[in-house]
């Protein structure tokens, strides 16, 4: 209704205009032709209703001249109106009256006097009009943001200096908040903005989320925390999150992961935690986020594992845990994970990587990253069930020799430099593999002295060295 008036009077200058009061004469004046309705500002509801239904006449005293042109016919929309006995004088030419609400007459006067006539009820017209004009006061684009979409869909408060969230529409489905100020998350901070679907928070300042902070978000699918202050996280903190599928607070203050914070999110698929101040995982950490698939658990104080840690998350993809305080492989963990493709732990002071470290999930690993560490050892079965790595990165650690199972033949990428070599026979499938492949990896000789600073691809050592013969398989023909 608030559109088809406003297209009429945009279109037909002459439509209704009447006299305001005193009191009134500031909103009722920007009624002018084509400005209609006029624009909304705080508490005008009353104000309108009372313009445009006073009974005061007003003289239409413009003459002729003063206007450079005739706009179009007005739209007829007067089929309750006997047109007839309804004419309106402007500048000497009548054309039917303009009716908005039916329940009112207007009555036509000599020298082109007119007055409009309340009846004794509201028009069900009069009510979607006003509410027209309302509605797109609790609609406004905050304060110091810009909106894209309709609805408000998109709100960006970039830096925009907030201290208190803002108001959105429940149609908005993104709110960007960052680098403003937000100390505390407090419960339900963001229960009116049932619509969003992504939340970004960076660099606010946050210190606390409190228990059902977030509560009410249920449709929230992104969520970022990052590079915020974030020591106090409540258990609850994530309630009613069931769609969370991407959650991110990297480089926050965070000491520990509370037992059941991920339980609502078992639609979580990303969960981003590095730099951090974590110091242990414990069992159960992870309960309910089962469909999660990766996992940043990097640069923290993680020192320990707890067995059954990563039960509720055994298909995870990518395990990144490295940059932590390690000093033994947590193989009963682990164990637990079964389709992992992307596995880094360097740089945690490991110094032996155990039999079977990768079994459980070694025909699914293509990228492992043990470099910097430390490293002096691998056991003789370390590699047991892996056969499908392609990129392996163990430099800068002690080793001085590698595992006969190793392996070598899916190795597309191979990086070995920073370690003391000792160039025998026992580097012999290194050095099979370098001649093979088209990189060619920076690895020294150690030892034995003759070879030391010589490039393993380079010393003559290894052309007495025997390959190992395939042992035939029982029923084999020969």
């Amino acid at each position: 209704m608030a559109a088809a008036i406003s297209n009429a009077h945009a279109r037909h200058p002459a439509a209704i205009f009447l006299k305001p009061r005193a009191a009134e004469h500031s909103i009722c004046a920007r009624a002018a032709p084509g400005r209609w309705p006029p624009p909304p500002t705080k508490g005008m509801t009353a104000q309108i209703a009372r313009c445009l239904f006073t009974t005061t006449p007003l003289r239409h005293q413009r003459k002729a001249e003063e206007e450079p042109a005739m706009s179009p016919r007005p739209p007829d929309l007067t089929s309750l109106i006997d047109r007839r006995k309804r004419r309106l004088c402007y500048h000497n030419i009548t054309y039917p009256v303009l009716y908005h609400f039916p329940e009112y007459t207007l009555r036509a006067r000599s020298h082109c006097q007119y007055s409009l006539l309340a009846m004794e009820h509201l028009s069900v017209l009069l009510i979607f009009s006003v509410l027209a004009t309302v509605c797109p006061i609790l609609e406004a684009c905050p304060t110091s943001c810009h909106c894209h979409g309709g609805d408000l869909q998109h709100v960006i408060c970039y830096s925009s200096g907030l201290t208190k969230l803002p108001k959105i529409s429940e149609q908005t489905r993104l709110l960007n908040l960052q680098k403003n100020l937000f100390p505390v998350l407090a419960p339900n901070s963001f229960k009116e903005m049932k619509g969003l679907v992504s939340l970004h928070m960076q660099y606010c300042q946050i210190r606390e989320v409190s228990n059902g902070a977030f509560r009410g978000l249920k449709k929230l699918v992104y969520l970022y925390l990052s590079h915020n202050e974030i020591s106090v996280i409540g258990a609850g903190a994530f309630d009613e999150l069931t769609e969370l599928t991407y959650l991110y607070m990297d480089h926050n203050k965070i000491l520990e992961i509370p037992k059941g914070l991920l339980s609502p999110l078992f639609n979580l698929f990303i969960f981003q935690m590095n730099n951090n101040k974590v110091r242990e995982l414990k069992a159960g950490t992870f309960s309910g986020a089962k469909d999660l698939r990766w996992l940043y658990l990097s640069e923290n104080d993680i020192t320990a594992l707890q067995p059954g840690s990563l039960d509720e998350v055994e298909n995870l993809a990518i395990f990144h845990i490295e940059g932590n305080q390690l000093t033994t492989y947590p193989l009963a963990a682990v164990s637990k994970l079964r389709v992992v493709e992307d596995f880094k732990i360097s740089r945690n002071p490991i110094k032996v990587i155990p039999d079977y470290a990768f079994q459980s999930f070694g025909r699914y690993m293509e990228s492992l990253s043990l470099d910097n560490m430390g490293l002096e050892k691998f056991s003789e079965k370390a590699f047991v069930g892996v056969t499908t790595l392609k990129k392996l990165n163990i430099e800068g650690n002690k080793l001085s020799q590698l595992p006969a199972n190793a392996p070598f033949s899916t190795l597309q990428n191979l990086t070995l430099a920073n370690n003391p070599w000792h160039c025998a026979c026992q580097l012999a499938a290194v050095r099979r593999w370098m001649d093979s492949s088209r990189s060619r990896p920076n690895a020294t000789c150690a030892s034995p002295a003759q070879y030391r600073g010589q490039q393993i691809r380079d010393v003559g050592v290894f052309r007495g060295c025997k390959q190992p013969t395939k042992k035939s398989r029982k029923g084999d023909r020969h």
